[in-house]
């Protein structure tokens, strides 16, 4: 007789059911596989990887597999370093048994012997001993190789398509001179996305870091916390605020695309500045202490580390361990016992058993974790986060586009968001308004991280920190318009003009205002590069534009619609995703093609942060009962505004929102204010 059997079962639905669970067997190849021609692999091959320590090469060839290809990485007598296929192209003997030249190395088998770059300098027996010119092997082959960089005693290498090398790696936390940077290199028998994933689920201090007998991080992770996770323009930061005493202590762990984490230094409270007020509403000092302070001082120090898969079962934790020179010998050396436990299975398994650290937890995984019988939670949002952006840059390359995270030339050193910060806790009523106090407290610091791109921080506002929103009175739309003489009648003639005709440019009337940030958000969706002019004010835009100076104008109705209406400007649609009711004959630029662009603008009412929320519920309800009026709707569609109104809860959600999605914005187009 044979039994029926429950198929695609991930959870027990009874006592005792274990025999009813059938879980996936298949992992996800498209993520976990990083063989050459694989999604993963070709995408991770795109980027700088560490490969060594600088340290560990000494006068012999070091045996190394990177991506699931086997390598040899060296230092010739010359100094240079090499990276090379490890088999012969002779009869495949290891190169890790080569003897090391002037310039390259020599095959122990045959002698061989290759440059650096890979060239074939020497096939002995092919050539007339004495002879300097090359035999005709080798001057039509060479060995694989790839380009190799030493940075603060790692060794990077790059093993894309050599016609697609990006710059260096060039990060601000490459660059803190006044730190010790000590290289490392923990290997784990496990594949690579589990272990990337670590820094992104803080939730665990709480309790693999706290409830055993090495209290690893003690004050810092018994209180559980409270996890957000959002993007920024070179990866993603999740964020964690814990009750610490009388603080909050917030730590924003980053994660820039692809495999790279910084894990900001939380072990010393008073790095922290406790007597910090920022969290005082309303006081400008208050708030340029924040970002003069708080920021900068906690950005530096704790881990730096890319995770570099050996092949689909291996990979390594590479990178540095910040330290800080002002440190005694023995502060130095606790600091290092606390941060590295745990981090490799070198302890004995009865030592680990009794006290499991990061290292047991990822590799119990499974040599490849089968992702499709988890069962994540809020919690997880940063590892739910990573995996879509993961997947998202894989898909780009295979599109033959540019990764979110890949730097271009001559951009610059490169913000970071990684940060330990502080602020004083008040005493609260219940678990409730705690809960909510640190739900707020994460959401305000991912906005103010990702703002801070926008000015110095001594000076950035803090809108949503220093009001309390009561209701949003209006939303207004954005035109894009041209001059009739471009010969463009709409989006898709425009880009078909830009990408034949490059030079075009728009107005606007500033930069950093939303008609700038209209138009570069244009150019990414498109493709195109349409140079951007900014004016003082809308009114010297329009004079250029109406005088052939300029091409393009992005504006409101109420100073762009009596210049179309007149045939002196052309309508080429409005920036947001449906149709305006105020316009309903102008497309959007979404409908024609040009998709993802919402830039609207909006008014709205606040009052002071701290108001008490039932005043701030009274006056939105008494400011929605007069938006309801027909005449003051009346009036608000007659300056190109729909009435919107709303409780006070979607009015913060929008300014948070707006906040947010802005500061990324802005830091990923290096838009500064005027």
């Amino acid at each position: 007789m044979r039994l029926a059997m429950a198929q695609d079962v991930r959870n027990a639905t009874r006592p005792y059911g274990g025999y009813d669970r059938r879980q996936s067997t298949t992992p996800d190849r498209e993520l976990a596989e990083v063989g050459r021609g694989t999604p993963a692999g070709e995408y991770l091959r795109r980027f700088w990887q560490p490969v060594a320590l600088a340290a560990d090469i000494k006068d012999l060839p070091v045996p190394i597999t990177i991506l699931g290809e086997e390598l040899v990485v060296f230092r010739d007598r010359s100094g240079a370093l090499g990276l090379l296929e490890r088999h012969c192209s002779h009869r495949r003997t290891s190169l890790e048994f080569a003897l090391i030249v002037d310039h390259g190395l020599r095959c122990a088998y045959h002698g061989w012997h290759y440059g650096v770059d890979g060239a074939l300098l020497d096939v002995p027996g092919e050539k007339v001993p004495g002879e300097k010119v090359p035999g005709a092997l080798a001057s039509r082959m060479y060995h694989g190789a790839y380009p190799v960089r030493e940075f603060r005693g790692l060794v990077f290498a790059y093993m894309g398509p050599p016609d697609q090398r990006p710059p260096f790696p060039d990060y601000d936390f490459m660059h803190h001179d006044e730190e010790e940077y000590l290289p490392f290199c923990w290997h784990n028998p496990c594949n690579w996305v589990q272990l990337r994933e670590n820094t992104q689920d803080p939730i665990h201090l709480t309790f693999l870091h706290s409830m055993f007998d090495v209290q690893q991080f003690g004050d810092y992770a018994y209180d559980l916390p409270v996890i957000q996770a959002c993007e920024t323009p070179i990866g993603q930061i999740t964020t964690s605020v814990r009750r610490v005493h009388d603080l909050y202590y917030c730590r924003v762990n980053e994660l820039i695309l692809p495999n790279i984490a910084r894990v900001p230094d939380g072990i010393r409270l008073g790095d922290a500045i406790p007597e910090n007020m920022a969290g005082e509403p309303g006081r400008r000092q208050a708030i340029e202490l924040r970002y003069r302070r708080q920021l900068p001082s906690s950005h530096g120090l704790g881990l730096s580390t890319w995770i570099v898969p050996n092949d689909d079962f291996n990979a390594m934790h590479m990178g540095w361990l910040h330290l800080s020179p002002k440190w005694s010998e023995k502060a130095r050396a606790d600091y290092l016992a606390t941060i590295t436990f745990g981090q490799t299975g070198e302890r004995s398994y009865e030592e680990r058993h009794r006290n499991p650290g990061d290292w047991d937890a990822w590799v119990a995984q499974g040599r490849m974790a089968i992702q499709a019988n988890e069962n994540l939670t809020a919690a997880d949002a940063g590892i739910a986060l990573f995996r879509r952006q993961l997947r998202a840059g894989i898909r780009a390359v295979q599109a033959g586009e540019r990764p979110k995270g890949m730097r271009a030339e001559g951009e610059g050193v490169c913000q970071t968001y990684g940060y330990a910060l502080t602020r004083p806790a008040p005493c609260l009523p219940d678990e409730g308004a705690e809960w909510a106090a640190k739900q707020d407290y994460a959401q305000e610091m991912q906005q103010d991280i990702l703002a801070a791109h926008l000015l110095p921080k001594a000076s950035t506002p803090a809108v949503v920190r220093a009001f309390a929103p009561v209701i949003q009175l209006s939303q207004g739309m954005l035109l894009l318009a041209a001059r009739p003489g471009l010969g463009v009648s709409d989006a898709a003639g425009l880009v078909a003009l830009a990408r034949k005709c490059p030079g075009l440019s728009y107005g606007s009337p500033g930069s950093g205002s939303p008609m700038h940030i209209a138009g570069e958000l244009f150019n990414r969706a498109a493709g195109v590069s349409i140079t951007h002019v900014p004016y003082k004010g809308t009114a010297p835009a329009i004079t250029d534009l109406l005088g052939g100076h300029i091409d393009l104008i992005y504006g409101v109705p109420g100073s762009l619609w009596p210049h179309v209406q007149a045939g002196k400007m052309v309508a080429l649609g409005v920036v947001q995703p449906t149709r305006s009711p105020l316009l309903p004959q102008v497309p959007t630029l979404e409908e024609q093609g040009v998709k993802g662009l919402d830039v609207t603008t909006w008014y709205g009412m606040l009052a002071p942060a701290g108001t008490p929320a039932p005043v701030v519920a009274r006056l939105n309800r008494e400011v929605a009962a007069i938006l309801a009026e027909p005449d003051v709707q009346k009036e608000f569609r007659a300056q190109w505004e729909v009435p919107v109104g709303g409780s006070a809860e979607d009015f913060t959600r929008r300014t948070r929102d707006d906040y947010a999605r802005a500061g990324a914005i802005v830091a990923e187009f290096g838009i500064r204010l005027d």
